[in-house]
């Protein structure tokens, strides 16, 4: 079984700049998810519509639940794209929600 455990709005900002610009600001959502006992850690971005980011475990994509993970996060939260850790790389990337390879 699957279900949300947890969802909390983010909302980070930088310190406001001088001349009044700032270097970044991430607004979105963070989920945990519960995909047969065990725990995810989904975020959403405001700007990226439609896209869900698997931020943990960072081997997320090669567990037994994976499936699961994503067809409840695309039945559920409505997106078409998912992105997961790649260790090599130390960043998120896209994978083909049939296969689960990183694209």
């Amino acid at each position: 079984m699957t279900s949300i455990t947890s969802k909390e709005r983010f909302d980070e900002v930088a310190p406001e700049n001088p001349d009044g610009t700032v270097d970044y600001a991430y607004h979105g959502f963070n989920y945990v998810l519960a995909v047969d006992g065990r725990d995810f850690h989904v975020r959403t971005y405001d700007d990226e519509p439609g896209i869900a980011t698997v931020i943990s475990p960072t081997d997320a994509r090669t567990r037994s639940e994976a499936r699961a993970l994503v067809k409840f996060i695309t039945s559920t939260l409505g997106c078409t794209g998912i992105q997961f850790y790649c260790g090599p790389d130390g960043t998120y990337k896209p994978v083909e929600i049939g296969t689960l390879e990183f694209t």
